[in-house]
């Protein structure tokens, strides 16, 4: 047996609880244990009052916190989603009189997983500059070591083909009775 004496000692605590009375502990302990116990609950009474302020703007803070949570998973969500579905632009070319523009877009992450099999799986849209209109937009097409432009603009061809994959058929002219461009081939 312990040589220390155990006494039955009740205590009363400051704090109320939920139905606002004050409970008592009746325990078995150590009376010097006890003591230190109820110095060190003393000076949390005392840091008690400054805590009960800290509690309630905390109450009141967490009424935002969820909402504020929530908003910004949704954030996160949409973020996420809108990278998933969104082409990425490439670049821009010209064409020779700055009548046409054809755009390189990569496709998106998801169509990347529709496209496995393709290495740089892109697609192209062709524009006319003035008035800004768009002429066409090809199909997904692995751009691969297959990406050369070339301009087809006189007639009677009048097309624009971007590797062997894509051709924009049909092309109105760039211009009428113009002379040819040096440097520009007929389409063989």
């Amino acid at each position: 047996m312990p040589s220390k004496r155990m006494e039955e000692v009740s205590w009363k605590i400051q704090q109320p609880d939920d139905d606002g009375l004050h409970l008592v502990i009746v325990c078995r302990a150590n009376k010097a244990l006890l003591n230190r116990w109820a110095i060190s609950w003393a000076s949390a009474d005392v840091d008690g009052e400054k805590e009960g302020e800290d509690m309630s703007r905390l109450d009141s803070k967490k009424k935002y916190l969820r909402p504020a949570l929530w908003l910004c998973l949704a954030a996160l969500v949409a973020c996420c989603v809108w990278y998933l579905t969104t082409p990425v632009f490439k670049g821009s070319y010209i064409s020779p009189r700055h009548v046409y523009r054809v755009e390189y877009y990569d496709v998106s992450p998801i169509q990347r997983l529709i496209h496995y099999d393709m290495k740089i799986p892109s697609f192209v849209r062709l524009y006319r500059i003035e008035p800004e209109t768009l002429m066409g937009e090809s199909d997904v097409a692995d751009l691969w070591i297959n990406g050369q432009l070339y301009w087809w603009l006189n007639p009677p061809v009048n097309a624009v083909q971007i590797g062997r994959d894509i051709v924009f058929e049909n092309i109105p002219p760039e211009c009428v009775d113009c002379s040819r461009i040096p440097g520009v081939v007929a389409r063989p």
